[in-house]
Formats: structure tokens, C-alpha cells, sequence
């Protein structure tokens, strides 16, 4: 148990170091320091969801308050024979502190970054083509020289000279007028799509690998496209239907998106401000 204690106390930053006093009982201390117990609580809020689960219980926290005291003298002893003076392990104890304060204040800014109704409302209108869905249909033969599909040994798979040659021939008959779906039930690898005539449902954006997703979004309802190639596949897709997402549907990922570039900003500006410089030389060794 002390193991874990003490290596996750060292990960959050928590090792050797005199806490300051807070005003509530003293629940231990020497001639040095002391440990209260509101200090205490917050040492245990802070520890990983399993050590929460381990300490719950009054015996367990008792014992790992018996890890606090061990870990609070050595702690005290180091640094009277100077441990805590080396370069090396100044540079580690910094590097543990800055990253709970840091952790800390990017949490506030994040909390102080969300935009609100209106913003979020005027991002979705100036940003609306963003927002289309697409209600899209596939045919799909498997490449059998495609990595994925050998590793994967999917069945039916064509040499890729031979399934793009099929998937031309069906493209010919349906400009010729022949029914998309028919087609898809009858030749279609996608199973799951092909029983409903290659309907793979309501689409947003980057949801498909990236040629897909190109190639979907710049056809209007009723065009299809010309073959596509995915990791595993080649595909014919077809746009049945297009229409913008309602704002509640997409109000969580603007929110999400929206938040994250304030903040962003926030940081940028603050390292600016600092006037951080960095030698580059470094890096080319």
C-alpha cells in the first residue's frame, strides 16, 4: 500500500513539503510541522478515483495518514542535510508545483471562458455551412490490396484494379438511369447499408475519413459522385437529402469548441505578455 501511496502523492506534486496552517484541528505534527485536518481532506480529494475508493474507510485513512507522517519527516530531514538544494531536484520540484498551480488556473480560465447564449447563437449563423447534414447512400466494394482488408481477411474483396472496374460499371448504369438502391442491395459489400439501398443515415461533418467527407459534401441532393477510395474500400456515395443541423444539436460542440479557442487566446496573450524566449540552438544539437 505505502508504494502506491507515496508514488501517487509524488505524481501529483504533494511530496516533501511543510504545509501552512489553515485554522482547523491538528490531526498531527512535530517540533517542524503540523498536518490539519482540512489539509488532510484536501490531500485526499486530490489523489486518483481508486486511492479515493482505498482511503474510505476511517482504518484506511488512518494508515495513510501513518504514510503522510513517514513521508512529512523523511521530508523535513532531506531537506535539513540540503536534499532539496540540488539543481536536478529543484528543477523536479518545480516542474510538480508549477504543474498543480497551472492545472489549477487553466481550470478557472476555462470556467470563466464559456461563451454565452448569444455568442454561441452568432457563431452557428456565421458558421452555418459547417453545420450540414447530409442524408447519404453507398456502394462499397472491398480493395483486396488494401493493408487493412488482408490483415483483416474480409471476404469478397476484389483485387483494386478489378473493384474499381465494377464499381465503374455499376456507375454507368445508374447515369444510365438505373435505381441507386437496387444497385446497392444487389452489389454492395456494406451489408448493413445495402439491405436499406446503401442508406448509411444522417452525415455531419468530419464524421467520414477525410476523401469521403470531401467528396459527400460537394454533391447536392440527388448527385452522386465519382469513385472514392477509403482506407479499405471504393465507394459510389449519392446525397439524398441536405439540410443544416438545428442549433440545439450542435450548442454543446460550439460551446466545447468555442471555450477551447478563448482559452487558447488567454494562454497566447499571457505568453506574449511574459516575453518568453526560447533558444532554438538548443534543439539542433
Amino acid at each position: 500500500m505505502k508504494t502506491f501511496v507515496l508514488s501517487a502523492l509524488i505524481l501529483l506534486g504533494l511530496s516533501a513539503v511543510a504545509l501552512p496552517q489553515t485554522g482547523t484541528r491538528v490531526i498531527a505534527s512535530t517540533k517542524t510541522w503540523s498536518i490539519t485536518e482540512q489539509q488532510f481532506e484536501a490531500i485526499l480529494n486530490a489523489l486518483p478515483d481508486q486511492a479515493k475508493e482505498l482511503f474510505a474507510t476511517p482504518e484506511n485513512k488512518r494508515k495513510f495518514l501513518d504514510d503522510l507522517v513517514q513521508m512529512w519527516v523523511l521530508a523535513d530531514e532531506a531537506r535539513t542535510k540540503g536534499f532539496d538544494q540540488a539543481a536536478a531536484r529543484k528543477a523536479v520540484i518545480s516542474f510538480y508545483s508549477n504543474n498543480i498551480v497551472a492545472s489549477d488556473y487553466k481550470d478557472f480560465l476555462a470556467d470563466n471562458s464559456h461563451p454565452s447564449d448569444a455568442e454561441i447563437a452568432a457563431y452557428y449563423k456565421a458558421n452555418e455551412g459547417n453545420y450540414a447534414e447530409l442524408n447519404l447512400s453507398h456502394i462499397m466494394i472491398l480493395n483486396g490490396d488494401s493493408p487493412q482488408v488482408k490483415e483483416r481477411q474480409m471476404e469478397g474483396a476484389l483485387p483494386s484494379a478489378e473493384a474499381k472496374k465494377k464499381l465503374e460499371d455499376i456507375r454507368t448504369r445508374i447515369q444510365g438511369g438505373a435505381d441507386f438502391a437496387a444497385l446497392a442491395k444487389e452489389f454492395s459489400q456494406d451489408k448493413s447499408s445495402a439491405e436499406k439501398g446503401g442508406d448509411i443515415g444522417p452525415i455531419g461533418q468530419g464524421v467520414l475519413v477525410p476523401a469521403m467527407d470531401k467528396a459527400a459534401f460537394a454533391l447536392k441532393p440527388g448527385e452522386t459522385s465519382a469513385i472514392v477510395e477509403s482506407p479499405v474500400a471504393f465507394h459510389i456515395l449519392k446525397v439524398t437529402d441536405r439540410h443544416l443541423q438545428d442549433l440545439a444539436e450542435v450548442k454543446t460542440e460550439i460551446r466545447e469548441k468555442m471555450t477551447a479557442s478563448k482559452l487558447n487566446d488567454s494562454i497566447a496573450a499571457m505568453i506574449k505578455e511574459a516575453g518568453v524566449t526560447i533558444d532554438e540552438s538548443y534543439f539542433k544539437k
